[in-house]
């Protein structure tokens, strides 16, 4: 009775540990998309192969985001009552992959752009889906160490991104490239869509209906509208701030490093290397922090951390390359960590989807007004050089320091474990 009582609890860790492996193998994969098309190659061909200004890539990219950012909610309220997260991330994963593997057809600008509006907007709108199914895999595990495990896996599939394009793009260029990316973003996605299971949540009998999940989702908003000192208002309020810092620098970091920091394309992959390998350090650490200290005391440190890491890239040259590496890896490794965790321990387990649906409603409008308002400095400024560029960047220093002042406002005891839902 002992043996086979033994044997299932062995049997039911490896079932743990493959889901949860499973699962953060979904964060690799999705960095082969965010490293190689977002941040590095498909900005570089558009403003130095095509020769097109910034705005372009940041008006396709703003209007892709503004599309995920409107339905995001609804989906995420929708995958809640029906039970559809998994099918719903397998649906924009793979049409995500499929869109990314036709930029590497060399095809008309104006094609190719509207091939990555629908490869981000998918692949965007599938990690809203990925991001709630954290829940079926956390088990025993503190919701910190397991949202820093994905993001560990996530680093290194960008580490792994940067190992495979370096060689074939300075062989063979950037459509070999793209298309490298769609099937390897499908082919590590697999285990997740295979194994990963359903969330096993239920909803209190609440309506499963189109019209109800509208005027649930429009109660939701009211609510957040009007809670001004909530700690969940709050730490949205705070995220957009930061995050319009955190995705201009994503999206923008090979053409600021290149103008500013006057690094090649082989510097600028051993540059993304270091701050990738940083990334993953700080993932596990923030975790740890996060866990212990508290999420708000978490993000509070990202955010300084982040102020520290622009401050470097504003005054440094090129020989400040590693320490500002260094520092917006650490510093990225814990924005995704702890606001994920965060979410995780003060939503409600029936609406996941619909918090984050909503927090991807702050990320993505973040997105959109951070990299036009960059996008717009540099077209003002951008005669300048460098300075114009490092004056563009001096900007974003304002917002975090904003988003600081908000989580100081923040009640504490919002993000013990033991207190009570945002919810009831």
């Amino acid at each position: 009775m002992n043996e086979t009582g033994g044997t299932q609890v062995v049997r039911r860790r490896f079932r743990v540990w493959g889901e949860l492996t499973a699962w953060a193998l979904y964060d690799l994969a999705n960095q082969f998309f965010v490293v190689n098309i977002v941040s590095l190659y498909f900005v570089r061909w558009l403003t130095g192969e095509k020769a097109l200004p910034e705005i372009v890539y940041s008006l396709t990219y703003g209007i892709s985001t503004a599309v995920v950012a409107v339905v995001a909610p609804a989906m995420g309220t929708y995958a809640d009552r029906f039970g559809q997260h998994r099918r719903l991330l397998i649906a924009c994963t793979l049409v995500s992959a499929l869109f990314t593997v036709f930029l590497g057809t060399n095809s008309p600008v104006w094609l190719m752009l509207v091939y990555f509006a629908i490869a981000n907007a998918t692949c965007q709108q599938a990690s809203i889906f990925y991001n709630s199914l954290m829940r079926s895999v956390t088990g025993s595990y503190s919701p910190g160490v397991v949202s820093g495990m994905g993001k560990v896996f996530g680093y290194a599939g960008a580490i792994l991104a940067i190992g495979v394009s370096k060689p074939l793009m300075r062989e063979c260029g950037y459509p070999p490239v793209f298309l490298l990316t769609g099937v390897l973003f499908a082919l590590f996605a697999l285990p997740c869509m295979l194994w990963v299971r359903e969330p096993d949540i239920h909803d209190g009998g609440r309506e499963r209906s189109m019209p109800a999940i509208g005027a649930e989702l429009r109660a939701t908003l009211r609510m957040l509208a009007r809670s001004e000192h909530a700690a969940l208002t709050l730490f949205f309020r705070a995220c957009f701030l930061g995050l319009c810092a955190i995705n201009t620098v994503m999206l923008f970091v090979s053409v600021y490093a290149h103008i500013v920091l006057e690094m090649d394309e082989a510097a600028m992959a051993d540059f993304m290397v270091v701050g990738t390998s940083a990334a993953m350090a700080g993932s596990i650490a923030f975790g740890i922090f996060s866990d212990r200290c508290g999420g708000r005391r978490a993000m509070f440190a990202v955010f300084m951390l982040w102020m520290c890491c622009l401050s470097a890239a504003v005054a440094g040259d090129y020989h400040w390359r590693w320490l500002i590496g260094i520092l917006a890896g650490l510093s990225l490794g814990g924005t995704w960590v702890v606001s994920r965790s965060v979410l995780i321990e003060i939503c409600p387990p029936q609406r996941s989807g619909e918090i984050f649906g909503m927090f991807a409603l702050v990320g993505y409008l973040s997105a959109i007004i951070g990299p036009l308002l960059w996008s717009a400095l540099v077209l003002v400024i951008g005669g300048w050089g460098a300075i114009g560029y490092r004056i563009s960047l001096a900007v974003f220093i304002i917002f975090l320091a904003a988003a600081a002042a908000l989580l100081r406002r923040m009640p504490a005891a919002q993000f013990d474990k033991k207190s009570g839902q945002v919810f009831t």
